[in-house]
């Protein structure tokens, strides 16, 4: 059981380092947004990811999810945490 635990926290920590290295794609070219990096996936495998786009917009998270995709019972992996408020960066 322990194994199983440690086998399932390794897999995020591969998922969400995946993020972290879409987000060095951009790098410096995202104006006053950071560049963030972002992954989905499911069963295992990436279904999608995207990165902050140059100058900042859209984000991350827009990039990889308008792609047609089916997203049900998939994890999102994102290098930072996803904008929740209203204006400046609203989509």
């Amino acid at each position: 059981m322990a194994n199983q635990k440690n086998n399932k926290g390794s897999k995020k920590n591969f998922f969400i380092n995946l993020a972290f290295e879409q987000a060095k794609i951009n790098l410096g070219s995202t104006n006053t947004n950071p560049s963030v990096g972002c992954v989905v996936e499911k069963e295992g495998s990436i279904i999608s990811s995207g990165v902050t786009s140059l100058n900042g917009r859209p984000h991350a998270e827009f990039n990889t999810l308008k792609k047609k995709k089916n997203f049900i019972k998939s994890n999102l992996y994102v290098s930072l945490e996803p904008c929740s408020n209203f204006g400046k960066t609203t989509q």
